[in-house]
């Protein structure tokens, strides 16, 4: 390694032993400075601890190994865990530093080892070896004495003595009955409500704000029993609940929401992605191809009877458009996207949940070659926050895929190729599981679906890829979306010959999975999916003009309903979907129309399915 580095000093060592029998157990919590040359070291380390039994020579006991430790001005903190270590409480112990810039050749050990001496201020100890304790160690006044005190029966303790004595005072509350809590003859005039009750048991009123609102107020939109069937009640989301009368034929249903942004003429909703917001509310991202900008819509309520749309890059282009959008670690809007004029990969990081204003922080992240094409966002649990991209390299053909290495990617940790052999990431999608990137994408050499898994925490370490479906020309148009509670991917994608289907994997890595076909009907337009709340994947797309759902009636999504939306959607319909899971657990699909705005529809059950 070219750098000189050097410990200047570890100024702080606090060590905190878990002592048994015979050996303790110790985790050490580690304050250094380290200095390249003469000057405080900035940027990411890799540190190396060995512990030793000797001050020089030997072999180390035991090592921990910390990567990617921030170092700001010289300064860092690590944890290093030697739990399997044979610690003997009468044994003395060194340690060993080595460090090297993160992932860049070998580690150099610091000289010289630093001795580890328990101090009793930075001892901790589980139990206490018999006899270290006595009676002259104890100062009595700093002991509380066990309590020996009682109260008679209607007093209660008040106070605790050092010496376990206890000072009694009358429980007031014995001396009040139910009536002494009883509003006694008060009630509010018509058209108020009691709103709380004060201190001395006066009923406070206000106004009845419900008496100022009609029915439509609190009806959603083009909701309806079927014909022959009637309203029973209203359910906790606002939806009526039907029936239909005895003796009849009518099938009961619960119908769907809908809501309708039009923008005019506006060559709006194309490379259409959607997430819920922190306030709980849909928010799209999508590209208006005939002025060239990308847009963020806001909805004002889960079924977007009212919405806002903001540009938030008005120079993208016009050519074939791709976004994805995520929450961000502060709770706003991350948007990653094709930039057609450029041919290159951008991020937006919003400043509000409508993306308002057009003064987004707008930073390129690849520019190399002609990338950005399908791209996919996520962010990662820990690890920061960070946002992650994976996306098409159209010039050499390659899976791509970069990592911030803040929560606003004010730089890269990585940007580079995943998949490089052939022609490869095409209709890339991406599922973050905890700080574990899951991809699936196209194979066009070979007309295969394709998975790898990268760990973000390593920063450039991914599993090798592997192919999980190869009959025919398969994987296109993949979409994917994980399974938290079972931890399993699923992945939704385009057979060219035979229509959708679904992949279930067995587990994170995918080493095996269930692959299904869906309805004929639900054929070769580009699927989306969502885990319900239900616990059962559900399939989305446009057939045609009205979207179709896919619900799939078993974990493996190896049979499944085909439900066509009702007939109240505008026929207009067409384009691209996508869809999610609303506060209340209902799912929510956004279509975008490629010429007069988006449409979303709210499910009325939590699988969508009309009973």
């Amino acid at each position: 390694m070219s750098k000189a580095i050097r410990m200047a000093s570890l100024f702080c060592l606090m060590v905190v032993w878990g002592i048994s029998a015979a050996q303790l157990e110790s985790v050490f919590s580690i304050q250094g400075e380290l200095r390249e040359g003469a000057s405080p070291a900035n940027g990411s380390y890799d540190i190396e601890a060995a512990l030793h039994n000797t001050d020089t020579g030997g072999t180390p006991i035991a090592t921990d190994t910390v990567r990617r430790v921030d170092v700001v001005s010289g300064l860092f903190t690590i944890e290093l865990d030697f739990t399997e270590a044979p610690f003997e409480v009468d044994e003395q112990y060194w340690l060993e530093i080595a460090v090297r810039p993160v992932n860049t050749g070998d580690f150099v050990a610091l000289a010289p080892r630093t001795k580890l001496t328990a101090s009793p201020f930075a001892l901790g100890a589980v139990t206490v070896i018999p006899g270290a304790i006595g009676a002259e160690e104890i100062d009595p006044s700093a002991v509380q004495a066990r309590v020996g005190g009682t109260c008679p029966g209607g007093q209660a303790i008040r106070t605790i003595g050092q010496d376990g004595s206890v000072v009694c005072e009358i429980d007031d509350d014995t001396q009040y009955s139910g009536t002494d809590f009883a509003v006694s003859n008060q009630a509010c005039p018509g058209g108020q409500v009691a709103r709380a009750i004060d201190a001395s048991g006066n009923v406070v009123c206000t106004n009845d704000d419900n008496s100022t609102y009609s029915g439509a107020d609190f009806a959603l939109s083009d909701e309806q029993c079927q014909p022959g069937a009637f309203v029973t009640g209203i359910d906790d989301s606002g939806f009526p609940v039907c029936e239909a009368p005895p003796g009849t034929a009518v099938a009961p249903r619960r119908s769907y929401a809908f809501g309708f942004y039009d923008q005019g003429t506006d060559n709006i909703g194309h490379g259409l992605s959607m997430v819920i917001g922190a306030d709980g509310m849909p928010v799209m991202s999508h590209v208006d191809r005939t002025n060239g900008d990308l847009l963020v819509t806001h909805c004002g309520d889960l079924v977007c009877s009212n919405s806002t749309t903001s540009v938030v890059d008005n120079g993208v282009g016009t050519g074939d458009a791709y976004t994805s959008i995520a929450t961000g670690r502060n709770g706003l809007p991350v948007i990653g996207y094709y930039d057609t004029d450029d041919q290159s990969l951008k991020a937006a990081f919003c400043d509000d949940l409508a993306c308002s204003g057009l003064n987004e922080t707008i930073r390129t992240i690849d520019s190399t070659n002609v990338v950005g094409q399908y791209v996919s966002l996520g962010i990662s649990a820990s690890f920061g926050g960070v946002p992650v991209f994976v996306y098409h390299d159209a010039s050499l053909l390659d899976l791509k895929w970069a990592v911030c290495s803040s929560s606003t990617c004010s730089n890269l940790i990585v940007v580079e190729a995943i998949d490089s052999d052939g022609d490869m990431g095409r209709h890339a999608s991406l599922a973050m599981d905890g700080d574990d990137a899951l991809i699936s994408y196209y194979d066009g050499s070979n007309g295969d679906l394709k998975y790898v898994v990268c760990d973000i925490r390593s920063g450039t370490s991914c599993s090798a890829a592997q192919v999980i479906a190869s009959t025919g020309d398969v994987g296109l148009e993949s979409f994917i979306f994980f399974d938290f509670a079972r931890s399993r991917p699923y992945i939704a994608y385009l057979d060219a010959a035979s229509g959708t289907f679904i992949a279930a994997c067995n587990n994170v890595s995918c080493s095996s999975a269930t692959i299904s076909p869906t309805d004929t009907f639900f054929t070769f337009a580009p699927p989306k999916g969502v885990l319900t709340t239900t616990g059962l994947p559900l399939l989305v797309n446009v057939n045609g003009v009205v979207p179709d759902a896919w619900i799939c009636e078993d974990a493996d999504c190896t049979d499944g309903d085909l439900d066509r939306l009702p007939s109240a959607i505008p026929q207009s319909s067409s384009g691209d979907i996508a869809i999610a899971i609303d506060p209340l657990g209902f799912p929510v699909m956004v279509v975008g129309k490629r010429g007069n705005g988006l449409d979303l529809v709210r499910c009325g059950t939590r699988n969508c399915e009309q009973p």
